[in-house]
């Protein structure tokens, strides 16, 4: 069974709200988990959440498909891109090492929110985006890297940047263009 993206938005939207009612920060890490964990649970029950897992990529398996849930900036004036961060590779001395773990089956699914605030009037305004893409869509080794800024970067489709200052961390910017799936739920 596939994904229901009309009836995940709807289930989303719906709790989204019933939490804003309560809270007023920001849906965010274990929380958007467990809400996508509860609107995926309508459509399935063949789901898998282990609360403060720490596996590598995968924070949900739903029908056998491995989720990786992520937060996201919008970067980006005159070409907005998602910035996301991604696996730590302090594991590995090389680039090429770096890569092949990069490379590897982590997840299948990326399921990246997007949020932005605004107050007016002692009243905030929440504006989430959900943006959906595959992990096959995102080759590392189509990218040409050099060594650059303390750290490496590649070019290519998307651009990633693997930072030694920061525990040698992969962070990812696509091009919305990648995106499969978007949709936004403004409370």
């Amino acid at each position: 069974m596939d994904i229901d993206y009309e009836k995940l938005k709807e289930s989303l939207k719906n709790d989204f709200t019933n939490y804003h009612k309560l809270l007023t920060v920001p849906i965010r890490g274990e929380i958007w988990e467990n809400l996508l964990v509860r609107s995926l649970g309508k459509q399935s029950s063949n789901l898998q959440w282990d609360c403060g897992s720490h596996r590598v990529g995968t924070d949900i398996v739903f029908n056998k498909k491995k989720i990786s849930c992520k937060s996201g900036q919008i970067k980006g004036k005159k070409d907005p891109r998602l910035v996301i961060s991604s696996h730590r590779t302090t594991s590995y001395s090389t680039l090429e090492e770096k890569l092949k773990y990069l490379s590897e089956s982590h997840e299948d699914i990326f399921f990246c929110l997007n949020h932005e605030e605004e107050t007016f009037f002692n009243q905030t305004s929440h504006k989430y985006r959900l943006f959906v893409f595959e992990s096959k869509d995102v080759d590392y080794d189509s990218l040409s890297w050099e060594e650059a800024d303390g750290g490496w970067s590649g070019e290519g489709n998307f651009t990633a940047k693997i930072k030694k200052s920061m525990s040698d961390q992969l962070w990812l910017h696509f091009p919305l263009s990648m995106v499969n799936k978007l949709f936004e739920i403004e409370i």
